[in-house]
């Protein structure tokens, strides 16, 4: 009884140290899996938030040949805002911890969206 009451007493502290030890790991290894979907989403946010700023406030400049360069700092002012907003504290951080500063990380994805954007209209513009 003495070796048998011994041996659940040690198993037993082993468990209580192994299960916060195990559960630390597997949150960890889900963190880690989640983090490029959480910057994925984040991206979508971006590119939504271009979208809005273009269909609510640069498409009817650029028709009326008002879109110049303070409107075109307004309109990357309004989709960093968008996209800020948008974003849950979660998000964020990720996105700080992998990129060290969250708007200049932003704003390069708006910049490289419109890139793309201007590359399509010219494309399609040629196409026409």
């Amino acid at each position: 009884m003495d070796i048998q009451q011994t041996l659940v007493t040690l198993l037993s502290a082993v468990i209580c140290v192994a299960i916060p030890i195990v559960v630390k790991a597997a949150t960890d290894f889900l963190r880690n899996v989640t983090e490029g979907t959480v910057i994925e989403e984040a991206i979508d946010i971006v590119c939504d938030a271009v979208d809005e700023t273009n269909q609510t406030f640069a498409d009817q400049l650029r028709k009326d040949g008002t879109f110049n360069e303070a409107m075109q700092k307004e309109a990357l002012r309004r989709s960093l805002e968008n996209s800020l907003a948008k974003m849950n504290d979660r998000m964020k951080t990720v996105i700080e911890k992998h990129y060290n500063d969250l708007e200049k990380w932003i704003l390069t994805q708006i910049e490289a969206m419109c890139k793309q954007n201007n590359k399509e209209a010219a494309a399609t513009n040629a196409a026409q």
